[in-house]
């Protein structure tokens, strides 16, 4: 069977919601290896039927809240690909069991929806090559998605997945790792245009580097057409900060190399996210969605890591740490100030590599 893997993404805020605007839903953000999202995909004579499509697949997903939403992501990510197949005459995808063994939680800042489109049309495409003896199976090891030709690029990916409407920060990510920078729309883009350019980079992160993650329970739920609607809101203003905030993600990216300060990077990168967190205030109530994501700020900031900040709408907050150690003792105080807590507090490291696949015999 094929077995598909990739981490999660961090975003650290947008720098325009307007329309017609330069840098329409750039961005700047972050993957980090874990928590971990996982696949696998094997042919099976096993399979159900899904009413609302002419193809037969299954799917299994751990239990959970998010187990139906999770299944129906990836029937819908399942149907592009069976159309596409149609459309260039090959043949149906028809008898393939599709397992979730690693769950990322959805609607967590996390960019899970990204990540499980993106591994479950990248798993789908490097099976049909594998049936076809397109690609080769005699290599075990993990091998990088992105050295696939037809999954080479945030563009081509966007259009499998059915992703990447707004920001692409987490469709690169998942083929390439890194700190990642997205320019947004460009000019003749007009979302929700699937066609949209993507214009993203990205660079590696120091790999001693920690990031503590923190996830207190959300209190205000933000996603679907909740979200769509808020963007709208905002967006009825451009940004007047949005060219200092590419200018801020621009110096992020340069200060990244073998020799990178993390306090510097830091810097930047708490300036950018202060600015993108303003144009959210009259929908948040604040700089941080909800009390108790500010409180998991500030705790942070106490346990002395830096950059600390709301990924997306939260509730993941997120801080620094220049090494495993400093971030294992940012991580044993937090848990010391929540001991009762359903705070869930785990060190991540940050993730150069994209999402991997490999084939078990």
């Amino acid at each position: 069977m094929l077995e598909i893997r990739t981490g999660c993404r961090l975003h650290f805020g947008l720098m325009e919601l307007a329309e017609g605007e330069p840098l329409r839903f750039g961005g700047l953000g972050l993957m980090v290896s874990s928590p971990l999202l996982g696949l696998r995909i094997s042919r099976t004579e096993n399979h159900q039927t899904d009413a609302r499509r002419d193809r037969c697949y299954s799917v299994h997903t751990p239990p959970g809240p998010d187990a139906s939403e999770t299944a129906r992501r990836i029937g819908d990510v399942v149907q592009l690909h069976t159309d596409r197949q149609a459309s260039t005459g090959s043949c149906c995808l028809s008898s393939y069991h599709i397992e979730v063994f690693s769950a990322l939680p959805l609607h967590n800042g996390l960019g899970t929806g990204t990540q499980l489109a993106s591994a479950v049309a990248a798993g789908l495409e490097i099976r049909s090559q594998i049936d076809r003896q397109a690609v080769s199976t005699a290599d075990p090891t993990w091998r990088p998605c992105s050295e696939i030709p037809e999954l080479s690029d945030a563009q081509q990916l966007a259009q499998r997945a059915g992703r990447g409407l707004r920001s692409a920060v987490g469709l690169h990510g998942f083929l390439h790792g890194g700190l990642i920078l997205d320019r947004g729309h460009g000019p003749g883009d007009s979302p929700p245009d699937s066609a949209r350019t993507v214009d993203t980079r990205s660079v590696a992160v120091p790999s001693q580097w920690r990031v503590v993650l923190v996830r207190p329970s959300p209190a205000k739920l933000v996603c679907g057409q909740t979200e769509s609607e808020k963007l709208s809101q905002i967006g009825r203003s451009p940004n007047p900060n949005r060219s200092n905030m590419l200018d801020l993600a621009q110096q992020a990216m340069r200060s990244l190399g073998p020799d990178a300060d993390l306090d510097h990077f830091t810097s930047l990168l708490t300036t950018y996210m202060r600015q993108a967190a303003e144009i959210f205030v009259p929908e948040q109530g604040g700089l941080y969605n909800g009390p108790q994501i500010s409180l998991a700020v500030k705790l942070a900031e106490q346990a002395k890591l830096r950059g600390v900040g709301q990924s997306s709408w939260g509730p993941t907050v997120f801080g620094f740490a220049s090494c495993q150690r400093a971030a294992v003792e940012a991580a044993e105080w937090l848990r010391r100030q929540r001991p009762c807590s359903d705070w869930e507090i785990a060190i991540a490291e940050p993730n150069f590599t994209g999402a991997q696949w490999r084939w078990v015999g």
